[in-house]
């Protein structure tokens, strides 16, 4: 089997300080090093790595990645590994990260009726839920609500009285 290249992101209990990153980043500078904090203010290394199989990568990833954090004086305990082949990583990077949204103009403009009949659907228990609320309105994923037009039994004109007026 032929070495392939791997996107590796390692998770290190610890908040690192800047000479710290320096030091990391001096470590693994033969690996393309990405380095910054998680949520938590947790260590993040990506690098790139080459090797034949996911756990190679991910072993590799993992000592290279524990060496830069022990020499910058941070801890050791791996919190998470990650590994991903290269094209793989690179498709996702080209992913938008955050789906496309759309405001109750757009469901409207969508399903080719006023925007005020777009609010009463959205209002529906059966219409996919708002991500968001904003000044302007709520705001929902485009893709939800195309499969929910799908399922829409759309009918034209006013519903019939259930009552006659006398």
């Amino acid at each position: 089997m032929t070495a392939i290249a791997w996107s590796a992101r390692i998770d290190i209990e610890g908040a690192p300080h800047e000479d710290d990153v320096d030091t990391v980043l001096e470590q693994l500078a033969a690996h393309s090093p990405a380095i910054g904090t998680t949520a938590a203010g947790n260590l993040t290394v990506r690098i790139a790595v080459e090797a034949t199989t996911a756990r190679q990568a991910a072993d590799a990833a993992l000592r290279l990645a524990t060496a830069a954090a022990q020499a910058a004086n941070l801890g050791r305990t791996v919190i998470a590994v990650e590994v991903t082949r290269w094209d793989e990583f690179e498709r996702e990077l080209a992913q938008p990260t955050v789906p496309e949204l759309w405001g109750l103009a757009e469901i409207a403009e969508h399903l080719e009726v006023s925007r005020s009949r777009a609010g009463q659907l959205a209002a529906r228990d059966d219409f996919p839920p708002a991500v968001q609320r904003i000044k302007a309105g709520p705001l929902h994923i485009a893709e939800q609500v195309r499969a929910w037009t799908e399922t829409w039994k759309r009918r034209n004109g006013r519903p019939p009285l259930t009552e006659t007026i006398a």
